[in-house]
């Protein structure tokens, strides 16, 4: 706002010093060295005004490029820990996926391993003996015809 003001102000004076220079009778006039005395002052203030403005400048631009470094580093965290929390959820899910797997198939492991079970069945003693027994039993009667 300062750097629209300060011009219009500047460009307005101007245009009433110029005005300034002359009476309304049009007989007198403003010395010279009064005229020059009076712009001198003039540009020093405005040259005061401007240094001002860009004192102030500066330090605003220094802040807003504080403000940037702060505001880029908060991304950075934030993406990383978003990173991680992504990375986190996704084992999860694995996981999850693994042991609904492992639940699924469980009834298909637990056939096989009893078919294996049936054909790992050792043989007993009393089921040798049963085994001669009924051998014996249908010699006997292949014998008796």
């Amino acid at each position: 706002m300062r750097k629209f003001v300060i011009p219009a102000v500047f460009v307005l004076l101007m245009c009433n010093v110029c005005w300034g220079a002359v009476s309304e009778d049009m007989s007198i006039y403003l010395r010279k060295d009064v005229f020059d005395a009076k712009m001198e002052a003039f540009m020093k203030e405005i040259r005061g005004e401007f240094q001002v403005m860009n004192a102030k400048l500066e330090a605003l631009s220094q802040r807003v490029d504080d403000n940037y470094h702060h505001l880029e580093q908060r991304i950075d965290n934030n993406y990383h820990s978003l990173d991680t929390r992504i990375s986190d959820v996704r084992n999860d899910v694995y996981l999850g996926l693994v042991i609904l797997g492992i639940i699924v198939s469980l009834p298909v492991v637990q056939k096989i391993l009893d078919s294996r079970e049936i054909k790992r069945h050792m043989v007993t003693l009393e089921d040798v003996k049963h085994l001669i027994e009924e051998n014996n039993a249908e010699l006997r009667k292949s014998l008796q015809v």
